[in-house]
This record gives structure tokens, C-alpha cells and sequence, in this order.
């Protein structure tokens, strides 16, 4: 409330004053007053523009349900086809009709001049939720002029129980409606798979991991294996048979015996003798696979082939051995050299025969020289492929080898020549 003496009050302390007044300060303060009123304004418009969107879309909404719902509750415009049930007189062309009551009709009316209508879909109209989408509508026709009309008697059952849908559609006016069979679309990736491989040229890489067993005719030993990475090549001859073509890098991680060895005997204070030995670990092949792909299915294939293989090198280490006498053994060395010397007289040899006692002194890896050791290898291979998706398989080989890596030297372990191979192809076209 606003108080009437206000203005007089500020009036007597303006006369009143000690001070200078200056007319500038009161209009900066009335003009910092009206733009805080501005700031007020402003929002107030903001805050009533941002209700009126919010109640009119509201209010929209609600109208848009209103209308769905009445639209929902319109019985769908149906079309009337006749079918007379007397046999002598003129058609009644009856208009379309929006009933959807089945109604029986009275006990003292037949059937005769009147019409059994279904309702038949327009393009654009939603079909009625009902039983196939169809609808019966049996009603009852109004008094038409030269009307034939026959007396029957009124059966003991409703008139809507005894009319079967199969005698409606052997009428000959009577508009039907066919669906279409449903046919089951086949899986996207399966015919991708079909597409991709019909025919022309393929491109991809791979990569493998491959294993044998340590001692012949033994799977229940160490394994030793290796890696190999290739390229892939092949050429689709028809949807079924196809040739590949493997290029590339195999290492086999092998446990050979002595490559090579030497020994050193030097006579000073005693005899002292170093043992030179070259030990391989992996051999390095290039490969040149050329199978035969026999597709049996978009997923499964069996493939048949040879693998010729060049030696690229050797890696393994110089290991240099020392003799000592039985004066320069420690304990445990002592130890080891007793029970070598248990263990062949146990198996039958001879003691005198043992080698001479040997110590590891040191050794290098490095790239060995590959003499003794044979440059070519010949494999036959058979294996299995499942595809994945268009561009992924697995796969799963047998490989057995002919030749021996080695020419001129006994391997002491490695002796099997069957070989197995699990490794993943990818597709780049």
C-alpha cells in the first residue's frame, strides 16, 4: 500500500537538506531504475511466450487424441454385394451400407430378396481387426417395391448360424479378397555369401598357427610348432569349385639335434678341450600352397592340395661346452655326471663308453650357415573352411611332409611328419 504522505516527506527532506543536489544523479538513477524494469519485462514476455507454446501443443495433442479416437470409432464404409436366395425374380441393387450389426431377422421373415453384404477394402483404409479380415453383415432389408418375397419356414436355428462363408463365396457377384503366400526371406549374409563367391578373382590374407608333436606316433608329448602369414589368391571357377594360391612366409619352431660340431684340444699346465656346437631352433620357409576349394554349403568347404617349400635360413645358437676332470667338478656337476653314469649302467652300457664330461660355457643365436640341411620340402595338405561371414573363415589343415629337413645329419627328436594347422583368413575382394 502506498503511503499519501510519502511524497510531502521526501519533499521536506529534499528543503531541508545540507548538501548540493545534483539533477544528474537523479537521472541516473531513474534511468538504472527503467532498464531493471526493462530486464522485468522482458522476462515476464519470455516466461509468457514459452507457457503459451507449452499449453497450445498440449492443447493440440489432446485434440489430435480426441480425433484419432473418434476416427477409431467410424465404422469403415463398406461396399454391399448381393447375393439373392430365391430363384426366380429381379435383383435389388442395395446401397452401401455402414452397419456392422449382425441382426437375425424375424421369426416371419426369410431370406428371400435380401442381401448378405461384405464389406470390401478401398485402397488407403485400414483393415477391420476381425477374422481374416472380413465381414459379415446380414441385415435386414427394408420393403422394396415389386420385391419378390417367398414364404419359407422359419428354421429351428438363427438364420446367421445356418450361412456358411464357403456358400458366399461361391456366389458369382461376391468381391473376395486373395492374400499373397508368405514366404520366408532367406538369411541376408547366406545370400551375400552365394553373390560374393560365384564367380572371378579373390584376394585376402591369412594367418596360422601350426603344431606337431615332439616324438613319433606320440600325441601325448610336447608340442612344438610355429607361425606362418600368407597372402591369398583365388580364382571362383563356378559356385562350387575354386583354385587358391598361398604365397607366403612359414617359420617352423623345430628341436633338432646337433647341426654342427667341433671340438678344440689344448695342451698346456693339462688338456683342455672346448665343444663347438651349432643348434637350430627355427627354420625358415617360403610356401607356395595351390589347392582345390570344393564348396559344400555357403558356410562349409573342403580343400585338397600340394605345398612345395623353399629354405630362407636357419636361426638358432653357438653353444661352447668345456671339459672338465673329475678334479675340476663341483658337487652338483659331480652329482649329474653320477647319475648319467647310473642311469647306462642301469640300461646296459658300458661305463667307459660315457662321453666325456662337458659343461655349458656360454653361448650366441644368431643366423647359422644352412649346410646339411635340406633347401626343398614337398608337403601334401587337406583341410577344412567355415565362413564366418562374407569376408572371415576359419580354418583347419593337415599337412604331411615327404621330405626330411635335414640331409647329411640325425635328428634325435621332430621325427613325426604329420602336421596340423589352424589359422583365419580375411577377404579384401
Amino acid at each position: 500500500m502506498e503511503d499519501p504522505n510519502i511524497d510531502r516527506l521526501f519533499k521536506e527532506g529534499l528543503a531541508k537538506r545540507t548538501f548540493d543536489w545534483d539533477e544528474t544523479y537523479w537521472q541516473a538513477v531513474e534511468a538504472e531504475i527503467e532498464k531493471k524494469e526493462r530486464k522485468k519485462r522482458g522476462f515476464f514476455f519470455i516466461l509468457f511466450g514459452i507457457g503459451t507454446v507449452v499449453f497450445g501443443s498440449l492443447f493440440y495433442l489432446l485434440i489430435q487424441q480426441e480425433t484419432a479416437l473418434q476416427s477409431d470409432s467410424m465404422l469403415y464404409p463398406t461396399e454391399a454385394t448381393e447375393i439373392e436366395f430365391h430363384e426366380s425374380g429381379q435383383k435389388s441393387q442395395i446401397p452401401p451400407t455402414q452397419n456392422n450389426v449382425i441382426s437375425d431377422p424375424a421369426p416371419s421373415e426369410s431370406l428371400a430378396g435380401k442381401a448378405i453384404q461384405i464389406p470390401v477394402q478401398k485402397a488407403g483404409q485400414p483393415a477391420p481387426a476381425t477374422i481374416q479380415n472380413k465381414r459379415l453383415i446380414l441385415e435386414t432389408l427394408p420393403e422394396v417395391e415389386n420385391l419378390m418375397v417367398e414364404p419359407i419356414i422359419q428354421p429351428a436355428t438363427p438364420v446367421a448360424e445356418n450361412v456358411q462363408l464357403r456358400d458366399i463365396a461361391a456366389a458369382e457377384n461376391v468381391a473376395t479378397l486373395e492374400f499373397l503366400p508368405i514366404v520366408p526371406a532367406p538369411e541376408l549374409y547366406l545370400k551375400k555369401l552365394e553373390n560374393q563367391e560365384a564367380s572371378g578373382f579373390h584376394f585376402g590374407l591369412g594367418v596360422s598357427l601350426y603344431g606337431q608333436s615332439a616324438v613319433p606316433s606320440s600325441w601325448n608329448t610336447n608340442w612344438i610348432g610355429g607361425y606362418s602369414i600368407r597372402g591369398l589368391a583365388g580364382y571362383q571357377f563356378n559356385e562350387q569349385f575354386s583354385l587358391w594360391v598361398e604365397p607366403g612366409l612359414n617359420s617352423r619352431l623345430e628341436q633338432f639335434a646337433i647341426l654342427k660340431e667341433s671340438t678344440q684340444s689344448t695342451y698346456g699346465l693339462g688338456l683342455q678341450e672346448i665343444n663347438y656346437r651349432l643348434v637350430p631352433d627355427a627354420l625358415y620357409f617360403g610356401v607356395l600352397p595351390i589347392s582345390i576349394q570344393m564348396q559344400i554349403n555357403p558356410r562349409n568347404s573342403l580343400f585338397l592340395g600340394v605345398e612345395p617349400a623353399f629354405l630362407l635360413g636357419a636361426h638358432g645358437q653357438l653353444e661352447e661346452w668345456v671339459y672338465k676332470g673329475p678334479d675340476e667338478r663341483t658337487d652338483e656337476e659331480a652329482a649329474s655326471f653320477e647319475a648319467a653314469w647310473r642311469e647306462a649302467t642301469e640300461n646296459g652300457a658300458n661305463p667307459d663308453e660315457l662321453p666325456n664330461f662337458y659343461v655349458l660355457a656360454g653361448t650366441q643365436k644368431g643366423w647359422l650357415d644352412s649346410a646339411g640341411l635340406n633347401r626343398f620340402q614337398a608337403a601334401a595338405r587337406i583341410g577344412y573352411t567355415y565362413q564366418v561371414n562374407p569376408d572371415i573363415s576359419l580354418r583347419l589343415l593337415g599337412r604331411y611332409r615327404f621330405t626330411s629337413y635335414a640331409s647329411s645329419i640325425a635328428l634325435t627328436s621332430n621325427q613325426s611328419k604329420i602336421s596340423i594347422e589352424i589359422g583365419i583368413n580375411y577377404l579384401i575382394k
